[in-house]
Formats: structure tokens, C-alpha cells, sequence
């Protein structure tokens, strides 16, 4: 074998280990020559059966095989292949066989199979030169071999993943395997099974809704007795089983009789003649692999004469299909027998089809045609083409690909030349139904905001990726099964699996070598490229390379994309990327370095990403510092943030610790909303500060580290490792005054107060106002009075707080720091909204949302969306509320906004209660009751009047209950008490449960006179009165009651608010009725 025509490169295979049993013996007992001549045929069968599939024999020892399925030319169904493969080689050996003609002893076999990632490549030299796989991937199919019981075929972890639901499978069974550390686990394989693409119905169809609507039309036509034609067009992945699926669960639910046929096309069986149709034919008559020819000819002729169709013609056409010796001669023909067979079985398809459907509608369904052998494709294309009309409901689903006749089909059916014909092509789903997928997939909001992220780019809307990458989360548990459902773990790591690429790699590995070394320098230069710098690179005349690329077009892989190139899916480009070896890619990151530095030296982040994968770190990190301020300045903070990461780690690559880095790499990460890896890089910063004494460095990390843990709004304990920071950075500041010592102290006290310590943080923050107000530093005292105001947020110090938020808006407005500016606006919106002063509340409002968009960072901009659903809420219009909720749920992720899930659950049941549809919350409660770790304590309450509001009155009754008989202490202690309080007391008032009236109106009084506004302005639950008035009425306290309410409906009225106005309304009416009747509690 020639060396230099063999690929090295890294690659998922499937690897197949089949070894004789019984050799030893049969060597042992016949002449060497007998022993060769039996063994050398058991191997050569086992070779064409491997060989017939599609794998490549790599290695024959002795008596073993072993086989390898993706390599060198990849097949999306690569473990499918090596698995009937197996399957295969074991009935080569049936029991029947196992005697040799030399009459020696039995031979059997046993086989091993398991997927995983290998490296390819020449092995050896001179005249010896093979063609080497090494990877832990062969070894265990090895081991697996070893293991395997005689005539059976043991299977590994990953491969039986893959193909789990086209297979039965035995036991699992637990191996100790040599060289393992842990126990492998491996299931034998049984048999192949028939399944129904895209029949789970676990997760709900997303996404296409249209889509369905018009298969289900056909179908449809179908029960009214039409034929009709619909052709279904899509890359692999984006769900055409999944669709018919659905659509033939519609139609089976419904109370007409519908025959269903399905038939699947394997690119396995592409030189099999009517492999679709020779598979179903086999299960309508029952055969099985041994049934003699003579009684196989009877069942044809037994079972489609109840159809009323039986003919020598149609003997013949099944027949042929089955490969049978037929038992009527074909016609003579000019141009041989073979030419008449498409033409036969086609007119007995006719028949079949005729005589199904005279008894009920037919719907077939053939799958995947990309992969259709000739003959297959030349029946389909005689139904299409006839002028009759079609006696059933015809799909024809498959790939777009160049010159198939899928391509013809998809134009007829587009061109409305054949009656009830419809043509549908499947792209991605859009950023939403990706979204939704995911969630019906996890469960929303179970996976961490990046992690989610991550994992829809991946997938960039193709359902299939989607579902892989989830199953690969479940294989590392990182996803395990709670008893609310999907919980995540956040101590395992996760990868995106390289099997995800297998759907991709058959294309790339057809194509020449010329094409795949330059798909491959692509690869390496990004998702995007430029034809001009791929042929400086490959050292080829741009002409040429663009002229390739418009090749590669037709094929599926790259695409223009304004002025450049990119790969069509970014599991393309790390499929070409992958099968790189580590060497080859520092080489050609190498070359594109060199290549981007004599022509676009500019392009720093480009360099300095290439020199760091050429293991240049030296030269990659200042380029990584340059590359990083400049996306900062031009506010791309999450740019910033992954350069100011690569330059703190090509610095420590060459030995030198830059902690101003991290803590550049820190800021831009929370201007970015990647608020806990900012924590990470905060405290880094502050230990490398520490241990070279910078004192200003030290208050810098300690400073950010306090404002990115405030900004968390996370649960704080005196153990904070906040106050350690900061109480050492006051030491290292000594007694100076200035500013950046007032905002040590200001966030010392701040720190001190959310760690239970208020009286000691009042104290520090008070002081911090002190010195800010002799320090001429207006950003420091802007800082100090929203410190101060930590302390201040009880409702008896609205007044006080008033002027402490405009004071700091001021200040920060002097000091140009849009950040303060922003953090000073949201309070004093939040305290003018709460003292009732809606309009003073709606200006500053309008500044605020001006100053976010003009800002654009993510850090921030979550509040807008908020915002608009709590000024929707007050205006009464709930269906702009409702809508702009989802919107905001969706941003909210997007911008790893941690609390999003609280906010827009407690948003939802304020809309939903108007709706009287509550009950749609209930398993999103149950869900995030579940995973919610943080604030646990607020759950028994919102069930409690989610229950009240749904009808489930005994299980409010009982909740109700246990939170009076603890007096309500239970409740959290942060801004939502209040809220939570208010929508107690409705809920007391529809279950009538008023032992627990007395200490909720204890708990709201401190309120009484102002509105209750949630959290950072997340909803204005209404006026305290309001709520203190029905728990009077409650009480029996009638008189105080209608003031209270009237008071309420007052302040309800000030701020426009009708839906507010009309729960007033209601309760005064409610209270009237009740006075009437003289009983004493309404």
C-alpha cells in the first residue's frame, strides 16, 4: 500500500472485532491444508458480508477480523451498518452449519462492536506500509469480542446509543474489561426492528405548525377517497419523519380507516434491487431469512390473492422483488429480461395499491430517496409520471440533492400540473422553535443560561442536532432525572459529542483530496472565510479556489455570505475541523497567521486567535490585548471578554501573571452578563494583586467582585467572602481620602447589610456618605448614597429614600457614569412608583429605557422587557402583557438574566388570574418549584394562591393554614414579602380561611399608604390599602374595611389603573352585599 494515498486524520468510527471460535480445535484435528481451506472460507465470507456493507477490513489475524465502518469514506449510518453486519456473520454460522465438511469440529463466532473517536493513518514502511487505526475505540471492540457469548454480537456504550431504537437488544450486562479502570457496560443485539422515523412523541412537534396543516390536508384528501402527490424536501435533521409522524397520529385518531404504509430507504441497500419494497413484501408474508424459495412463491401467491389481485403477472413482480427464483418466465425483450422487471413490478404496485385502496384509503410513505437504489427510483418515477390518477395518497420525502429525480418530483409537485400535489421543504427551525424545542426537550429554565446557549448555536435549528446534544447531556449526566422532572448538574462537564458530525462526514469524505484539504484550511481559518485569504493559504490562484467553492455549493457545504464564504452548518466546519490531527492544525493555523499578518495586520483578534492555536503564545497575547480593548471600546463586550480571556492565558503561557488583565477580563465579562465567570476573574485578580501589594489593584477586584455579586442579587450568609475582600482593601488603603476609598466603604457597608450585619453596614455606608460629600468626587458619592439606601428599604423609609435616589441621580449624571446613572434611576423609578406618583415614575422610566438602548449592555437591558410588562399590566391590557411576557422570557435568557424564570412566573399569574386561566402555570410551578435552590421559601405561598385562584380550594384551605401558623414568617424577606402578602390576603378572602387575617395585616401594615411594587419594578401588585381593607372586612371589621378600600380604589384610580380599579370595585361590592345580609365576614 502506497503511504502517500493514504489520509491521516481523526475521526468517529465504528469498529467491528469478529474472531472464530472453535479454530484451535479444527486446526487441531484436520490436515493443515483442510484447516486453511475451511478457515479461509469462513474468513472470505465474513470479508464480503463486511465489505457488501460498506466497511473496510483492516486487519485479518489468524482467525479474527477486524472492520472498521466510517473510515476512510463515512456513512451517516455507519453503526447501523456494523450492527447488521454482526448480525450477519453470526447467521453465517447457524447451527445447522457449524459442522465442517472435513468433519472436523464446530465452528461459531463471536463479535464486538463500539464507536468512538480513532486516528487514521499509514502505518509502517518500505514495502510493509498499512493502513493503521489507533484509539481506545478498537481495543474495546476487542475486549467486547472477548466477551461476547459464541453466536451472539456484544455491543459498547456508544454505539448502542446510537442506534438504540432501530435494534432489540438483550441484557445489559457490566464488563471488567483489560485496561479499563471502571466497568464497561454491553448489551448483545438481537435483531433489527422496524422503526417509524420520528415516532417518539415524547417532546411535542415545534415549530410546524404550517407544515402540518397542509400533510394533514393531503391526508385528508386521502380519507375523502383522492389520490394525490406531496413531496417533503430537507437536509438530514430537521425533522420529515417527525412530521409525518404527527401527521399520521392526527389522521389515526380520527374515526375513519386509514391503511398506512411506510416504507424506508437505507443507503446500505442501494445496490439491492427494491430494497424498501423487498423488506415490506417480506413482512406481509412472513418471511424469515431461511424460508425456503418454493414456500416463500406459495405465500406470495396464498396472500395477494385476498387482495383480489393475484395474477401470474403480479407472482412474477413480487417475486422479482424478492429475489426468488420466479416461477413464470419473464417475456422475451430486444434489450433483455432485466429491462421488463421495473415495468412489471410497477404495474403490480398499481394493483396492490388499487386493491388496498378499494377496502380503505392508502397513504405510502417513502422515506428517504436520496438513498433509493435505481430500481426503486424508475417505480417511483412510472407512478409519478402515469396520467391515471394516483389510487392512493404518494409522499416522497428525501435530501436535496444535484441531478436526483427527487428534484424532478419536488417540480411536478410545485407546478400544480398534477391535482392535490403539494411540495413542502423543511428548513431550520427559527430561533424561537429552537428555543422551544429545547424547553420541551429539558424542561425551561433546568439548563444554565450559557449552557443553553451553547447548545442552540450548536444546533442552529436543526431538531435532530438539538435532541443529540440533549442526549449527550443525559450519557454525561449532566442531565439526571429529579422528581420534577430534568434537573442539571453543574459539576460535569460537557463537550459537544463528535458523533453529532457523522451526519456530515460522508459528504466530505466523497470528495478528492484536493477539495477536502481546502474545505479543511477553511476550517481552521472559521465558520466565515474569505476566498482571497483560503487561496494565499493553499498557495492557489483565487479564480481557482472561488471556481472550487462554487463547486462545493452544489454539495451542501459552503455557501456566500456577503462578499465571503461560509460553511452551511457549523457541525460542518467542525466536522472538517476534527478530522485534522493536532499537528496539521497548528501548521495551518500557522500559515493563516502568517498569511493575515503581510495582509490585513489589522485584524488583531484574527492573529492573535490563529498564533494561540499555532502555540505561539508569546505573539498571540499582546495582539489578544489589543484585540480585546478595541472590541470593549466598540461596546462588543462579549467579544472583549473571550479576547482580554485568550490574553490573560497566552500570558500565563509564556510565565508572566497579569492581574490587571483579569480584572479588565473580569469588567467585561459583567458588562456582558457573564456575571459568576466575572466573579472567578474578580477574585483571581484580587489574589495576583495581593501578593504583589497593589493596593490599587486590590480595591479594583474587591470593588468589582462586591458590585458583580449585588448585581447577582444571590442570597448572601455572614460568611460572605465579599466583606474579606473588601475589609482587606480598606486596610491597604489606609486613611486617604478619595474616592475610590469611599466606594470601598460604601460597598463594605452594602456587603455587611446583605450579610445580616445591618447595624455594622448602616454604620461603614453612613460613613462612606460622610467622606464622599467632603471628597468631590460625584460618581463615589452617587455610590455611597445607593450603598446607604442597602438599609434603608423598608417601607417607613420611602420618605427618607426619595431624595437619597435623586441625589444619587444627580451625582452620577455629573459624573458621567452610566452605570450609576442607571442603578440611581431604577430605584428612584421604583420609589416614585410605590409613593404613587406614576407620572414622576413614567419620566424617569422614559430616561431610563434611553439611557439602556444607548448603553446596549446585556448587563442592563433585561430591565426593558420587565418594564413593559409591568407598565402593559397597569394599563389593563393584558393580551399586550401577555405577549410582551414570552418576549421578555426569551430576552431574558438570551441576556443571562439569572432570575428570569421568578420574574416571569410571578408576571404570569398576574395576567393569567385576570384571564381565569392560572391553571396553565401550574406545571411550570411544580417545575421550578423544583429546581429553585435559592429561594425555596417563597414556593409554599405562590401554591397557595395559585390554588386559591384555580378552584383547589381544600389544598389553599390547608396551605393557607400552615403559613398562619407561622404567622407568615416563613415568607422571604426581601422586596417581594409585600407582594406575596397582598395576593395572601386575596387568596384568604376566596377560601375564607381568616385565622391567619390578624398577622398578614401585621405583616402589610408598615405598607399602608403606598402601592407594592416587586422587586426591581417587576409588577405593581397595587395599593397596600387595598389589600389591608379585605383582610379587615376578613376580620369582620366592616367599617375600616370600606375605607381601606376606598382609599385604595383612590390611589388605584391615580396611577391608571382599570384592572386594579375593577378588583377595588369588586370588593367594595363584594362588602356591600355582604352588609346588607348582616353577616359579619364577607
Amino acid at each position: 500500500m502506497d503511504a502517500a494515498g493514504i489520509r491521516r486524520e481523526r475521526k468517529v468510527v465504528t469498529a467491528l472485532f469478529a474472531d472464530l471460535v472453535g479454530s484451535t480445535a479444527l486446526t487441531e484435528s484436520l490436515d493443515p491444508e483442510d484447516a486453511m481451506e475451511v478457515l479461509g472460507d469462513a474468513i472470505s465470507r465474513i470479508v464480503l458480508l463486511v465489505e457488501d456493507l460498506g466497511g473496510t477490513v483492516k486487519d485479518l489475524a489468524g482467525d479474527g477480523v477486524l472492520a472498521l465502518f466510517g473510515a476512510p469514506v463515512a456513512h451517516e449510518d455507519d453503526v447501523d451498518r456494523a450492527l447488521h453486519a454482526g448480525l450477519r456473520i453470526t447467521g453465517l454460522f447457524g447451527r445447522q452449519e457449524r459442522s465442517t465438511s472435513s468433519g472436523g469440529p464446530a465452528l461459531d463466532v463471536r463479535v464486538g462492536v463500539e464507536t468512538g473517536l480513532v486516528v487514521l493513518g499509514p502505518v509502517g514502511a518500505g514495502s510493509r506500509v498499512e493502513y493503521g487505526a489507533t484509539g481506545d475505540t478498537v481495543n474495546t471492540a476487542a475486549r467486547l469480542q472477548a466477551a461476547a457469548e459464541p453466536g451472539t454480537v456484544l455491543v459498547g456504550p456508544a454505539a448502542r446509543r446510537l442506534a438504540e431504537r432501530r435494534f432489540a437488544w438483550g441484557g445489559r450486562r457490566e464488563l471488567t474489561l483489560k485496561g479499563k479502570a471502571e466497568p464497561v457496560p454491553a448489551w448483545p443485539v438481537l435483531r433489527p426492528v422496524v422503526a417509524v422515523p420520528g415516532s417518539d412523541h415524547s417532546v411535542p412537534l415545534v415549530g410546524r405548525g404550517h407544515e402540518l396543516a397542509q400533510v394533514s390536508a393531503a391526508v385528508d384528501g386521502a380519507l375523502e377517497g383522492q389520490g394525490g402527490l406531496v413531496v417533503l424536501l430537507g437536509e438530514g435533521g430537521t425533522g420529515k419523519g417527525r412530521l409525518l409522524a404527527e401527521a399520521r397520529a392526527v389522521a389515526e385518531a380520527g374515526t375513519r380507516p386509514l391503511s398506512w404504509i411506510a416504507l424506508q430507504c437505507a443507503s446500505y441497500e442501494q445496490s439491492v434491487p427494491f430494497a424498501p419494497l423487498r423488506r415490506l413484501f417480506g413482512r406481509w408474508l412472513g418471511l424469515a431469512p431461511d424460508t425456503e424459495p418454493t414456500v416463500a412463491a406459495g405465500l406470495v401467491r396464498e396472500r395477494f390473492a385476498t387482495l383480489g389481485t393475484a395474477g401470474s403477472d403480479l407472482d412474477l413482480a413480487v417475486e422479482l422483488v424478492l429475489g426468488l427464483p420466479p416461477t413464470h418466465a419473464l417475456p422475451h425483450s430486444p434489450e433483455g429480461s432485466t429491462e421488463l422487471a421495473p415495468f412489471k413490478v410497477a404495474t403490480a404496485v398499481e394493483q396492490i395499491l388499487a386493491g388496498l385502496a378499494a377496502r380503505r384509503p392508502v397513504v405510502v410513505v417513502l422515506e428517504d430517496l436520496q438513498w433509493a437504489d435505481r430500481a426503486t427510483l424508475d417505480l417511483v418515477d412510472y407512478l409519478v409520471a402515469s396520467e391515471e390518477p394516483l389510487p392512493c395518497l404518494l409522499v416522497l420525502t428525501g435530501r436535496p440533492c444535484e441531478g436526483h429525480p427527487l428534484g424532478r418530483w419536488a417540480d411536478l409537485a410545485a407546478s400544480g400540473l398534477r391535482e392535490t400535489s403539494t411540495l413542502l421543504e423543511l428548513g431550520r427551525l427559527d430561533p424561537a422553535g429552537a428555543e422551544a424545542l429545547l424547553g420541551a426537550h429539558v424542561g425551561v429554565g433546568t439548563l444554565p443560561l450559557d449552557l443553553e446557549r451553547s447548545l442552540l448555536q450548536t444546533a442552529e435549528g436543526n431538531p435532530y442536532f438539538l435532541e443529540e446534544l440533549v442526549r449527550a447531556l443525559v450519557d454525561t449526566e449532566a442531565l439526571v432525572r429529579g422528581p420534577q422532572g430534568w434537573e442539571h448538574d453543574p459539576g460535569v462537564a460537557f463537550t459537544v459529542p463528535p458523533t453529532l458530525e457523522r451526519v456530515v462526514l460522508e459528504r466530505l469524505d466523497r470528495l478528492p483530496d484536493e477539495a477536502r484539504d481546502l474545505l479543511a484550511t477553511a476550517a481552521v481559518i472559521g465558520r466565515r472565510f474569505d476566498a482571497d485569504l483560503l487561496a494565499g493559504v493553499l498557495r492557489r490562484d483565487p479564480g481557482d479556489v472561488t471556481v472550487a467553492l462554487k463547486g462545493l455549493t452544489g454539495l451542501g457545504l459552503v455557501e456566500p455570505a456577503d462578499g465571503q464564504w461560509r460553511f452551511t452548518h457549523q457541525v460542518m466546519q467542525d466536522a472538517a475541523y476534527g478530522c485534522l490531527l493536532h499537528k496539521a492544525r497548528r501548521d495551518l493555523h500557522r500559515q493563516v497567521a502568517e498569511v493575515l499578518a503581510r495582509r490585513r495586520p489589522r485584524q488583531t483578534a484574527a492573529l492573535a486567535r490563529h498564533w494561540w492555536e499555532a502555540a505561539e503564545a508569546a505573539t498571540s497575547a499582546p495582539l489578544a490585548e489589543e484585540a480585546a480593548a478595541e472590541a470593549e471600546a466598540q461596546r462588543s463586550f462579549e467579544e472583549a471578554a473571550e479576547l482580554y480571556g485568550l490574553a490573560v492565558e497566552a500570558f500565563a503561557a509564556t510565565g508572566v501573571e497579569r492581574y490587571d488583565l483579569l480584572l479588565a477580563l473580569a469588567g467585561a465579562r459583567r458588562r456582558a452578563g457573564l456575571l459568576r465567570p466575572a466573579l472567578e476573574a474578580y477574585e483571581r485578580a484580587h489574589d495576583g494583586a495581593g501578593r504583589c501589594g497593589d493596593t490599587a489593584a486590590l480595591a479594583a477586584a474587591a470593588l468589582g467582585y462586591e458590585d458583580t455579586l449585588f448585581a447577582t442579587r444571590a442570597r448572601r450568609s455572614p460568611a460572605d467572602p465579599t466583606i474579606r475582600l473588601l475589609e482587606s482593601a480598606v486596610r491597604g488603603l489606609g486613611d486617604e481620602v478619595s474616592g475610590r476609598r469611599v466606594r470601598v466603604l460604601a460597598a463594605l457597608g452594602r456587603a455587611l447589610s446583605y450579610s445580616g450585619r445591618s447595624g455594622e453596614g448602616s454604620a461603614v455606608a453612613a460613613d462612606a456618605v460622610a467622606l464622599a460629600r467632603g471628597a468631590d468626587d460625584p460618581g463615589a458619592a452617587a455610590y455611597a448614597l445607593l450603598a446607604w439606601r442597602t438599609d434603608r428599604l423598608a417601607p417607613e423609609c420611602l420618605g427618607a429614600r426619595l431624595p437619597m435616589a435623586e441625589e444619587a441621580l444627580q451625582a452620577a449624571e455629573a459624573a458621567g457614569d452610566d452605570d450609576l446613572w442607571i442603578e440611581a434611576g431604577r430605584a428612584l423609578f421604583v420609589d416614585l412608583l410605590t409613593a404613587g406618583r406614576r407620572a414622576d415614575a413614567d419620566a424617569v422610566l422614559h430616561r431610563l429605557t434611553e439611557r439602556i438602548v444607548a448603553q446596549g449592555q446585556p448587563f442592563h437591558l433585561w430591565y426593558l422587557g420587565m418594564w413593559e410588562v409591568q407598565q402593559a399590566l397597569l394599563e389593563g391590557d393584558l393580551a399586550r402583557a401577555d405577549a410582551l411576557a414570552e418576549d421578555f422570557r426569551r430576552q431574558g435568557r438570551r441576556l443571562r438574566y439569572g432570575h428570569v424564570e421568578n420574574v416571569y412566573v410571578f408576571q404570569k399569574l398576574l395576567i393569567l388570574r385576570e384571564l381565569d386561566r392560572a391553571d396553565e402555570l401550574t406545571p411550570l410551578f411544580r417545575r421550578l418549584a423544583g429546581l429553585d435552590r435559592a429561594g425555596p421559601e417563597k414556593w409554599p405561598a405562590l401554591f397557595a394562591i395559585l390554588d386559591a385562584e384555580t378552584g383547589r380550594l381544600d389544598d389553599a384551605r390547608r396551605r393557607l393554614d400552615q403559613l398562619a401558623a407561622e404567622r407568615y414568617l416563613s415568607l422571604p424577606s426581601d422586596q417581594s414579602r409585600a407582594g406575596l402578602g397582598a395576593l395572601l390576603a386575596e387568596a384568604i378572602t376566596v377560601v375564607g380561611a381568616t385565622d391567619g387575617a390578624e398577622h398578614l395585616s401585621s405583616l402589610l401594615a408598615p405598607w399602608a399608604g403606598q402601592l407594592i411594587v416587586v422587586g426591581a419594578g417587576a409588577a405593581c401588585i397595587g395599593a397596600a390599602d387595598h389589600y389591608l381593607g379585605i383582610l379587615a372586612a376578613a376580620r369582620g371589621d366592616l367599617e375600616t374595611a370600606r375605607d381601606l378600600l376606598l382609599h385604595g380604589r383612590a390611589q388605584h384610580q391615580a396611577v391608571g389603573a382599570p384592572l386594579l380599579v375593577a378588583r377595588s370595585d369588586r370588593a367594595l361590592a363584594g362588602l356591600a352585599r355582604f352588609a346588607e345580609v348582616g353577616d359579619a365576614r364577607p
